[in-house]
């Protein structure tokens, strides 16, 4: 079995949920689908900046890139579409309201899938498939799709292709627009599902996602696959169902104080969430701490030294601690007791609540963030208004022993239903079949 990932991102990094999915879903058909072959049965074919390539990072295969060799003094496109992405999230973390400035003439102020279609790859992609063969490709994101039109007639009958959506982006731009922001992609419900349709497999990552992009495709079939966060660190170390019953935490809990924690990057669905919970049930809270980690605390920290912000906001700023960037998530879990996932837009699965259950913390939520698959027995608590928040977590810092029940449930959850061969296994038999499927032809 030859399996050919292409995307844009420089996934080994594992810079924020995106990535983390991408490498996790790698490291797994990697194993599962070419477990025994002794020559390169893999490969990246990577669109970024080629100098993100570096010796330095992970095993993930061979990988090749690609140049626009043919306009060598023309700016790399995704040189300008990665800069107008870093400065439109400096933006939008300082002036919300403000008009973003596209970063050259002729660009809107959000991307559109016309943007992402390299057509001059098109020569280069058509080499890479007939050397390597690949009998699956896997496209990251639906703005990789154009590269299934871009394959030559038999190649393209020959491969199987597979969409990993990681969201529906037609639904989140529209919730962004309604919220008064800009989507980074410019994209309705049409140009989704016309971009999704030439694929064999649609890859959704939660229950709900699968549904609706089932309800609209005609020609792909569609599954959903979610995420395996990998376990580094010793919190995971050794356990198995006979010891999940005896799990305690690296520190004790302080009878008197209990700590919260939130890991986000920074972009809009995560500001608006962590504002209002700041607001609205922070100043409820008493004997607590409030833990904040990755790119996130810079919005938070100048939330709370503005001058303009609320009294509400202002009385919590001594409760609160902002860690910046994370290297070794086993670090930050062993700094918190809870989870907080207070999210209330966006779409697709919210990487920074399972990663907790398989580091075995229980997680308080809103309903948005679990697309109800999650609540009983997982370790989850689904908290609605504000003064439910606030009681769930006076009633965990009131209570060692339901803490540690539900760091217990957390624990058997993420062995049960987190593992790679849970997740991942139906993804991979799908992708056999649909091989086969195709070779039988």
């Amino acid at each position: 079995m030859r399996v050919l990932l292409a995307t844009d991102q420089p996934f080994w990094e594992c810079g924020g949920g995106a990535q983390q999915r991408i490498a996790c879903l790698w490291e797994a058909l990697r194993h599962g689908l070419t477990p025994t072959e002794e020559s390169p049965s893999t490969l990246v074919y990577y669109l970024g900046d080629p100098q993100g390539v570096t010796a330095s990072r992970e095993d993930i295969g061979p990988v090749v890139t690609v140049r626009n060799e043919s306009f060598p003094a023309t700016p790399l496109p995704w040189t300008w579409i990665a800069n107008w992405l870093g400065a439109a999230n400096e933006r939008e973390a300082r002036t919300p309201s403000e008009t973003k400035v596209a970063p050259r003439d002729g660009l809107s102020s959000s991307l559109t899938l016309g943007d992402y279609r390299w057509t001059w790859v098109e020569k280069h992609w058509n080499a890479t498939l007939q050397r390597f063969r690949p009998d699956i490709v896997i496209l990251e994101y639906v703005t990789m799709t154009y590269l299934i039109d871009l394959a030559n007639g038999p190649q393209r009958e020959r491969i199987v292709w597979a969409v990993d959506t990681h969201d529906c982006l037609s639904q989140r731009a529209a919730q962004f627009s309604a919220a008064g922001q800009k989507h980074w992609l410019q994209i309705d419900e049409s140009e989704e599902i016309e971009a999704l349709e030439p694929a064999d497999l649609v890859i959704a990552i939660q229950n709900s996602e699968r549904d609706w992009f089932a309800r609209r495709l005609t020609h792909p079939k569609v599954i959903a696959t979610g995420h395996a966060p990998r376990r580094s660190g010793a919190v995971a170390d050794g356990v198995t169902k006979s010891t999940v019953g005896e799990l305690r935490s690296d520190t004790q809990v302080q009878p008197r104080k209990i700590r919260l924690g939130f890991l986000a990057s920074n972009n809009f669905p995560n500001r608006h969430g962590i504002e209002n919970w700041l607001r609205e049930v922070a100043p409820q809270l008493r004997d607590t701490s409030i833990i904040i980690g990755g790119s996130i605390g810079t919005f938070v920290a100048e939330l709370l030294n503005s001058d303009d912000a609320l009294a509400s906001v202002k009385q919590v700023k001594q409760a609160v601690r902002c860690l910046g960037q994370i290297r070794d998530l086993a670090d930050f879990y062993s700094e918190i007791d809870v989870v907080i996932c207070p999210i209330e837009l966006g779409t697709g699965l919210k990487i920074k609540l399972v990663e907790a259950l398989v580091f075995h913390c229980p997680v308080l939520a809103s309903p948005h963030a679990t697309d109800n698959g999650m609540g009983f027995d997982s370790g989850v608590i689904i908290c609605g208004e504000p003064q439910e928040w606030a009681g769930q977590v006076h009633n965990l810092g009131a209570s060692h022993e339901r803490l540690e029940s539900l760091r217990g449930q957390a624990a058997r959850f993420a062995l049960d239903s987190l593992q790679p061969e849970a997740v991942y296994s139906g993804l991979i038999r799908e992708l056999n079949d649909l091989v086969r499927q195709k070779g039988s032809r």
